[in-house]
């Protein structure tokens, strides 16, 4: 493993790492959990002097946190984590994995026992341009839609145009980073699967005047609030029946003890 040189400015965060590492004290022990490549660790490593550990499933990425001078093992968080003693970090990270473990709660709880912190962060599936991102892939995927490397190439060139005289900085920063270079193939991928659904959509026009495009889009409104109402209606209407039930049972319940009495 080659000494990680802390001399060195790290490279900018994206954003979501940005706010983990600035919930993370200066001179702390930290585990992170998934670690990918290691970027994380590097910026606390180097920024923040950290005394830094990761655990990656992936050996590729744990051989690209090792070659930046980084402590990485390769381990499974649903069942590695048990191997390591209480209170062992300040920090215990794991951002954006937790969605893909098996146990979601015993990864939890294994991290609050390791560090005296835990930290976690994990996609907004529900945020419109995931939902959409996760539709376009499915789209994608069952149409067989792919990104040729030579358009790959091209986004990269035209990334690099917008870095005078750090062209190939830019370069091989994207060639050297997946997860970057993932970013700029996403919107590439993105817009082939929209093309697609375009060249499959059946478009037709009609003159309307300003008038009925707008009684089109009260009579739209409403037919999108008739299940919200009969839902409503539906409630009382359980209430009613419970209480119907209710009072039924308590009738017989009354006739039952004038029975008893008169017996």
């Amino acid at each position: 493993m080659s000494p990680l040189d802390t001399t060195r400015t790290a490279k900018p965060l994206r954003a979501d790492l940005q706010l983990i590492a600035d919930m993370v004290a200066p001179g702390s022990r930290v585990l992170d959990i998934g670690c990918g490549e290691g970027a994380l660790l590097e910026y606390l490593a180097r920024e923040r002097r950290v005394i830094a550990r990761g655990m990656e499933l992936s050996q590729k990425n744990v051989n690209a946190s090792v070659a930046r001078g980084l402590s990485v093992i390769q381990g499974d968080a649903d069942t590695d984590l048990g191997d390591y003693p209480s209170g062992a970090f300040d920090y215990a990270i794991l951002s954006l994995t937790l969605q893909a473990t098996r146990d979601p709660r015993e990864v939890v709880e294994q991290m609050v026992r390791i560090g005296r912190h835990a930290i976690v962060s994990f996609p907004n599936f529900g945020h419109w341009r995931v939902r959409l991102g996760l539709l376009l892939s499915e789209v994608g995927r069952l149409n067989q839609i792919e990104v040729a490397q030579d358009e790959v190439n091209r986004a990269l060139f035209q990334e690099a145009q917008r870095h005078p005289g750090q062209e190939q900085q830019v370069v091989e920063f994207y060639r050297n980073n997946p997860e970057a270079l993932a970013q700029l193939r996403a919107p590439l991928f993105e817009d082939k699967v929209i093309d697609f659904i375009i060249d499959l959509a059946q478009v037709s026009e009609r003159e309307v005047t300003p008038d009925q495009l707008r009684e089109e889009e009260e009579k739209a409104a409403e037919a999108a609030e008739k299940p919200k109402k009969a839902a409503a209606k539906k409630k009382p209407a359980k209430k009613a029946a419970a209480k119907s039930k209710a009072k039924a049972a308590d009738e017989k319940g009354g006739e039952a003890e004038a029975g008893k009495e008169e017996a």
